[in-house]
């Protein structure tokens, strides 16, 4: 019983119904307390629990070594946003710190890959290589790709574009990537399966039928919508690929400071994948690489690309909404201001920010947290990073 109304919780928050969530969330506790994830879902949700239940309680079940590390993180981060609600910004970080370092122990991650795979890019897919493949893939315009950074805006923007009339969201597909795994697999056993080998070994014939099998999922999904959303934002590492599959899409290529970005991502409880986003120099280091390759796509793709700056977006809302609709190729509609009234499931870590209406609290929220992050800055320096 417990887990079916936690079931129902999820379900009614990503259609934004947070108040029937939170009921579903405290049935499910009243019939386990020690559901530890509807702890957690509740505080996300911006529920006031200081008089419905003892914090003391949960700071004990998250420092006992008996319960598993997943769920004390679990623990941990509800209780550091517990806090920094209330301004109680040392010990909200102190518990962000518990949790983070409870998640990096079980995760696999190198920045030397990163940075290895951001200099083979770097010196493979040129502006030249692309030039001498340009009767590659299938060039139509149905496709939106939003990339970037997580935590970059790229769910805000995604949401304003799925108000228009003329637009179908699709969400994080992971098409690109399981195209980029099918292609890798089907190299020959002495090949270099190292990225960027599947889209060197691309061609032509095998570019437009992957082309067309994407292009057929797409719109068996979107019919009858002229464009469609892709919001994956590490689809950065994917370009190369999208640009020899799909030429005639769009890019748009969602920014935001990056000391904000990156304690976004050390804020939140992704649950599966981002592996760099559990450790403060981490988090600078693979910003640092996706910088690096973003400035390389920049001057060797033949794509449509916009970026959009979420600080502009969130100072300026209707001209960015309008320059935003104008790459795509979209007349105004009205509904794309009014973004937080569409009805749609929203699957991503911004699934309640998507909800209001545009405010400006997380603009430069990272200066609230300042005096512990040293790491970071000290990442994002090495990495010649300004903020």
């Amino acid at each position: 019983l417990a887990h079916a109304h936690y079931g129902l919780g999820l379900c009614l928050t990503t259609l934004g119904r947070f108040e029937e969530a939170n009921a579903h969330f405290e049935k499910a506790l009243k019939s386990d307390p020690d559901l530890i994830s509807g702890y957690f879902e509740l505080l996300a949700n911006q529920k006031d629990l200081a008089n419905r239940f003892d914090v003391g309680r949960m700071e004990k079940a998250a420092d006992d070594p008996r319960t598993h590390d997943r769920r004390r993180a679990f623990l941990h981060f509800g209780l550091a946003r517990f806090y920094g609600s209330r301004k109680d910004f040392a010990k909200s970080f102190r518990h962000y710190e518990t949790a983070n370092r409870l998640r990096r122990q079980h995760m696999k991650f190198d920045i030397e890959e990163v940075r290895a795979l951001v200099d083979r890019i770097a010196t493979t897919l040129t502006a030249d290589f692309f030039a001498e493949r340009s009767a590659f893939g299938v060039s139509d315009d149905m496709p939106i790709f939003i990339v970037g950074m997580p935590r970059s805006g790229t769910t805000l923007v995604e949401q304003i574009l799925a108000s228009h009339g003329d637009v179908w969201a699709g969400g994080e597909r992971l098409d690109i990537p399981e195209i980029a795994r099918d292609i890798l697999k089907s190299l020959p056993k002495n090949a270099d399966r190292r990225s960027p080998s599947h889209i060197i070994a691309l061609d032509e014939a095998r570019s437009r039928q992957l082309a067309n099998d994407y292009l057929a999922s797409l719109r068996s999904r979107a019919a009858p919508a002229r464009r469609a959303t892709d919001k994956l934002p590490l689809n950065f590492l994917n370009l190369g690929l999208i640009a020899l599959l799909l030429p005639g899409a769009r890019i748009v290529h969602c920014r935001r400071n990056p000391m904000d970005t990156c304690l976004s991502c050390y804020f939140q409880n992704f649950r599966s994948g981002n592996p760099f986003a559990f450790d403060l120099t981490e988090i600078g280091r693979f910003y640092g690489q996706y910088r690096r390759l973003m400035d390389h796509w920049r001057s060797a793709l033949p794509l449509q690309t916009l970026e959009i700056q979420y600080e502009d977006l969130i100072s300026h809302q209707e001209t960015e909404t309008r320059r935003l609709l104008d790459f795509c190729g979209l007349d105004w509609d009205a509904r794309c201001l009014a973004f937080h009234e569409t009805a749609r499931a929203v699957r991503t870590a911004s699934v309640r920010q998507v909800r209001r209406p545009i405010y400006t609290s997380s603009v430069e929220r990272w200066r609230r947290y300042e005096d512990f992050l040293n790491p970071l800055k000290a990442a994002l320096n090495a990495e010649g990073v300004v903020y």
